[in-house]
């Protein structure tokens, strides 16, 4: 019973529903055709510049260049 009201309703809506003029186009705006590394780039740089750069300047120091001092 519900099903046939649905239908119903539904065939109202279409045909109050103008349909597109002939000639009129669609504007759909352009897709993203950056490279996938640059998109993850821009949604990730808060991580990046917060955890990741520290913690590889820290690795390089203590572990490369700091543990030198101490090794000598």
């Amino acid at each position: 019973m519900s099903q046939d009201v649905t239908r119903e309703h539904m065939t109202e809506y279409v045909e109050l529903v103008p349909l597109r003029a002939d000639g009129v186009e669609l504007h759909v705006p352009a897709a993203d055709h950056r490279p996938g590394w640059l998109i993850w780039l821009s949604r990730h740089a808060l991580l990046l510049v917060t955890f990741v750069l520290p913690s590889a300047i820290a690795l390089l120091y203590y572990g490369l260049i700091a543990a030198d001092r101490y090794t000598s």
